[in-house]
C-alpha cells in the first residue's frame, strides 16, 4: 500500500489573508508616520514631553521602524542638553553680573 499524498493548493488561502491584512498593516504605517510627524513637530517647538508621547505611540504602533526608535532615543538627551544648557547660561550670566 503506496501512501497517500495529499496537495493542498494555499495560494488562494494566503491571498485572502494578505489581502484582509495588508490595508489594516498599511494603516497602522500611516499612524504611526503621523504620530512620529506630531512629535517633530513638538520637538521643533521644545516640548519634548508632547514629543516623547508621539515617538511612543509611533514605536507602538510600528515597532520596526527604526528611525521612531531613534526618535524616540534622541527625545531624553534634548531635555537633558536643554536643563545643563540653560544652567550653564544661568552660571555664566550671573558670573557676569
Amino acid at each position: 500500500m503506496e501512501p497517500t499524498v495529499l496537495t493542498i493548493d494555499i495560494s488562494d488561502l494566503l491571498l485572502s489573508v494578505f489581502d484582509t491584512s495588508l490595508p489594516v498593516i498599511y494603516h497602522l504605517c500611516l499612524q504611526a508616520v503621523a504620530e512620529k510627524d506630531l512629535g517633530n513637530t513638538a520637538y521643533k517647538k521644545k516640548d519634548f514631553e508632547t514629543a516623547m508621547k508621539h515617538y511612543n505611540k509611533a514605536v507602538d504602533l510600528d515597532s520596526t521602524n527604526i528611525i521612531f526608535r531613534n526618535n524616540k532615543a534622541g527625545g531624553p538627551f534634548s531635555v537633558i542638553f536643554t536643563l545643563c544648557y540653560e544652567q550653564v547660561f544661568l552660571h555664566c550670566y550671573d558670573a557676569v553680573i
